[in-house]
């Protein structure tokens, strides 16, 4: 199987060194094709169509920023991967509920990990972008928590928007501006969403590589 990365990444290459502005199912077409010719002998010969164009995924695969974003490409330097992979805290990267769960178990799940805010998908893991429908904040689960019957609410009736997101090649760096306007983000990798980040990990991180110096 092709996966989305060997797509995207084959269907920017095609249009770039053939100058046709192929599409993503293209993009799978051509990769596959290219497995199946390494296994072929000189004489055979393959056909391969491609069935749609380039256009309309202009603001997407063509757009680095979105394949930044949704972790398809990587900056130069330290990533925020890097940070994903050092972690040693038993947290999953990715705690979530349904929206059809009750407040209460996600006030369970909150106080278990220690959370200030709580991922809403529907759906199994690995989820998609498009399973994540929004987030639970501890404190607005606070101020409402004298309501009748709010312990019984359903997570959807209660949740806010969803996090932003960030590529898992994206710098530190950069990551860590986008945090002066997000108490948390959903870190991205190949379209699939990873963990959550916040500004406390990434300068945890800093302190134990050694970017920050103690006193």
């Amino acid at each position: 199987a092709v996966s989305d990365a060997q797509s995207f990444h084959r269907t920017r290459e095609v249009s770039r060194q053939e100058g046709i502005l192929i599409g993503g199912s293209c993009g799978t077409a051509v990769d596959a094709a290219i497995t199946v010719a390494s296994e072929l002998s000189e004489e055979d010969l393959v056909v391969v169509l491609l069935p749609d164009s380039g256009r309309g995924y202009l603001s997407k695969i063509f757009n680095d920023e979105w394949m930044m974003q949704y972790g398809f490409l990587s900056d130069e330097g330290p990533t925020i991967q890097e940070i994903i992979d050092g972690r040693t805290s038993e947290i999953p990267n990715l705690v979530y509920v349904q929206p059809d769960d009750t407040v209460a178990k996600a006030i369970e799940l909150i106080q278990q990990y220690n959370l200030s805010r709580l991922i809403v998908a529907q759906g199994n893991l690995p989820l998609s972008t498009a399973e994540i429908k929004g987030t639970i904040d501890e404190t607005q689960l606070q101020i409402r928590s004298f309501e009748n019957g709010f312990f019984d609410m359903e997570c959807s009736e209660v949740m806010g928007p969803r996090m932003n997101f960030v590529g898992s090649g994206e710098s530190i760096r950069s990551v860590l501006f986008k945090l002066e306007h997000d108490q948390s983000l959903i870190v991205v990798d190949k379209g699939r969403p990873l963990a959550v980040i916040s500004a406390s990990d990434i300068l945890s991180y800093l302190q134990r590589s050694g970017e920050i110096k103690n006193g």
